[in-house]
C-alpha cells in the first residue's frame, strides 16, 4: 500500500517521467505525491571557486545571483509538476529545501513509502549540464525503496512486466516483499530469475518467493534459473522486454553466484526501463 510518494524534481525529462510514474501509482493507491525542489547550495558555492579577502563581496554577490536564478527555475519546474498532478487527478504538494541534494533526499524520503527518481539526475542544473551522481549516492543508504525511471515514459502492461532478481538473501527478500506491497494493484506478469550454481537450489528459493507473491494476488508467475552471471542473463533476455526490473541492494550469499548490489549498479548505469531498488 502506497500513501505517500516523493519525487525529487529537476529540469530534465527524467524528472518529468518520474512525475508521470508517480501519478500513475498515486491513482492506483489513492496516494499523495510530494514534489521535492532542491537548491544545491554546496554546488553553487563550489562553482564560484576560491576567493581572496578582497574579492569576497564579489563571490557572495555571485552566489546570491545564482541562488535567485535557481529559485526562479524551480518555480517553473514546480508549476509543471502541479499541472501534471492536477491533470491526473492526484493529490499533491511541493516543498523546497536548500543543501546537498543526496542528503536532503535521504532525510525527506524516510517519511515516504516510495522514492520515484530519474535514472539520471540533474539537481546541479545551475552549475553543470552533466548528470549528477545523486542516485548512486542514495543507493543502499535509505529506509525507503526507490523506483528509478528512464527518460521516456511507458505505461505498465504493454509487454512482459516484471523481472525479479532473487537469491533468497535478506536484501532480495526485502526487495521482493516491498515490490509486492507497492505494486499489488497492478495486473503483472512476473518472472522470478535466480542465478545459482545448482538448479535445485534455485527451485527451493524461488518457490518461496512465488508463494509470497501469490498471497498478494499475482497469479501469472514463472520461475527461471540461470547458471550465468545475473547481469548477463538480464541483458540477454530481459533488458529490452520487461517493464520493470526488481533488485535489492548489497546482497551477497556464499552459495550463490551473484552480488545484487553489483547488479543494481549495472542496471542504473545501463537500463532504459524502470528499476525498483528495495532497501
Amino acid at each position: 500500500m502506497l500513501k505517500r510518494l516523493l519525487v525529487p524534481l529537476d529540469p530534465s525529462s527524467f524528472s518529468k517521467t518520474a512525475v508521470s510514474y508517480a501519478c500513475e501509482l498515486a491513482v492506483d493507491h489513492s496516494a499523495e505525491v510530494t514534489g521535492l525542489l532542491i537548491i544545491d547550495l554546496p554546488g553553487i558555492h563550489d562553482s564560484v571557486g576560491p576567493f581572496s579577502p578582497g574579492t569576497a563581496h564579489l563571490t557572495e554577490r555571485a552566489e546570491v545571483r545564482i541562488e535567485a536564478e535557481a529559485h526562479s527555475a524551480l518555480g517553473v519546474i514546480e508549476s509543471g509538476f502541479a499541472s501534471a498532478c492536477k491533470a491526473a487527478g492526484v493529490a499533491h504538494r511541493s516543498i523546497e529545501r536548500q543543501g546537498d541534494p543526496a542528503e536532503i533526499i535521504a532525510h525527506e524520503s524516510a517519511y515516504y513509502d516510495l522514492l520515484v527518481i530519474g535514472l539520471q539526475t540533474h539537481f546541479h542544473f545551475q552549475t553543470s549540464s552533466a548528470p549528477g551522481k545523486t542516485l548512486s549516492e542514495l543507493m543502499g543508504e535509505l529506509a525507503t525503496p526507490i523506483l528509478a525511471v528512464p527518460e521516456a515514459y511507458s505505461p505498465f502492461g504493454s509487454k512482459l512486466d516484471a523481472v525479479i532478481a532473487f537469491d533468497g538473501s535478506p536484501a532480495s527478500v526485502r526487495s521482493m516483499r516491498q515490490f509486492a506491497q507497492n505494486f499489488a494493484s497492478k495486473n503483472l506478469d512476473i518472472v522470478i530469475l535466480t542465478a545459482t550454481e545448482r538448479m535445485d537450489e534455485a527451485d527451493d528459493i524461488s518457490a518461496l518467493a512465488e508463494e509470497y507473491l501469490r498471497a498478494y494476488g499475482f497469479d501469472r508467475i514463472r520461475t527461471e534459473w540461470t547458471p550465468d552471471e545475473i547481469q548477463d542473463a538480464i541483458d540477454d533476455r530481459y533488458i529490452n522486454e520487461a517493464e520493470i526490473i526488481v533488485a535489492g541492494m548489497h546482497s551477497k550469499r556464499g552459495l550463490f553466484s551473484f552480488h545484487v548490489g553489483g547488479l543494481t549498479d549495472h542496471l542504473v548505469s545501463k537500463a532504459t526501463i524502470p528499476v525498483y531498488i528495495g532497501q
